[in-house]
């Protein structure tokens, strides 16, 4: 068996090990609650600790937000989940500070596979197109296949 395959079992058996994340904060924006960084990494870290795996989270600069590569290492093997990137609101560190909390959570969710807030479906972020399109100028796919931007 390939070292990756030991890595796949034990990430397999951690998986099934995690409890649904708790939503331990409120987001009063949208009168909703969310699992914060602490109730993440409290939910996870022990499963896959004790199945042999070690997660890391590497910081990736971006012009205009920052970028969270979360990778899984154990069994001789390591996984990445990519990167994240998260745009800041403004250009302060209070706001790059929050990103990063925010790509955090959220790459960790990633790759190991967890939800925390309700599923709208995307109604969310249909309605913020819907409303973009009727005050702006169409967004443009881009053409090119490779590398991203981010």
């Amino acid at each position: 068996m390939k070292r990756i395959d030991y890595l796949i079992n034990a990430l397999t058996k951690a998986q099934s090990e995690i409890e649904n994340v708790k939503k331990d904060g409120t987001n009063p924006y949208f009168n909703s609650g969310y699992a914060t960084l602490e109730s993440v990494l409290g939910t996870v870290k022990k499963p896959l600790n004790e199945n042999g795996v070690y997660f890391q989270q590497i910081a990736h600069e971006r012009e205009g937000g920052i970028g969270i590569e979360t990778v899984l290492y154990g069994h001789g093997a390591s996984l990445s989940s990519g990167v994240l990137f998260i745009p800041a609101v403004k250009n302060d560190p209070h706001a790059y500070g929050s990103s990063l909390s925010y790509a955090k959570r959220y790459s960790l969710l990633m790759a190991c596979g967890l939800g925390s807030q309700d599923d709208d479906d995307g109604n969310r972020a249909m309605e913020a197109i819907k409303k973009q399109a009727s005050t702006s100028k169409p967004i443009q796919p881009k053409t090119s296949v490779g590398q991203s931007d981010f």
